[in-house]
């Protein structure tokens, strides 16, 4: 009887057989499974965006801004906006983690220690602030196939090739940045290229990869 096991284009699994041959001792493998095409097109369509930003979506700006500066007084109170505004706990640690690709560890956790203490003190005050959802991720997950996807669809191009002929970023790219932290669906697409492009624009000298992303919100019609 034929059959398929659970494998897909960005989930793996592992098979072991007992085989029922006992004249050549294996398994009787059929052909490969062909899996559907995937259209770029219609997966931007998906997580574009046809409103205006919320008021939520407009708070990320300077959340993003002042990290990324390293701007801990403005921070404070931008974070505090944010929670005004309706972000949640875990939205605003995620804009931190999303962050880190761009600049640095350091500078995502001084936001999260920031974060940390505005919560502190708020909790001191007998404000309890909505948790919020966590990232719901299938696992396991082929984070590189994912990310290429993912990768493909906001640039409009096609980057199978390896980036700048060096493994270590063109893995890193796509399996962690655009695989992994894009996988984590408590932060939308379109709110994690706010925290991109608020992040670059915060930093000196980058003015190549902020005009590359500004290039997407077209693609996301974020306004």
């Amino acid at each position: 009887m034929k059959h398929w096991h659970g494998a897909s284009e960005y989930s793996q699994m592992s098979h072991i057989a007992i085989s029922p041959n006992a004249k050549e001792n294996k398994a009787t493998w059929l052909e490969k499974v062909e899996l559907p095409k995937t259209e770029p097109n219609a997966d931007l369509q998906k997580i574009s965006q046809n409103t205006p930003l919320a008021n939520k979506q407009l708070a990320i700006v300077p959340i993003a801004f002042y990290s990324a500066r390293g701007d801990l007084d403005h921070l404070k109170p931008s974070i505090e906006q944010g929670l005004a505004s309706g972000l949640t706990v875990n939205e605003l640690r995620e804009i931190f983690a999303h962050q880190y690709a761009y600049a640095g560890f350091p500078r995502a956790l001084n936001g999260l220690l920031t974060l940390q203490n505005v919560l502190k003190e708020r909790s001191e005050k007998g404000i309890q602030d909505p948790q919020g959802n966590l990232p719901m991720q299938a696992e396991p997950t082929d984070y590189y196939a994912l990310g290429m996807h993912t990768f493909n669809t906001l640039s409009g191009q096609d980057n199978s090739a390896m980036l700048w002929n060096f493994n270590g970023v063109d893995y890193a790219l796509k399996a962690h940045l655009f695989g992994y932290l894009f996988s984590r669906d408590n932060l939308s697409a379109g709110n994690r290229k706010l925290v991109t492009v608020s992040t670059l624009a915060s930093l000196e000298t980058v003015q190549n990869q902020l005009r590359s992303h500004l290039g997407h919100f077209e693609k996301f019609r974020l306004e």
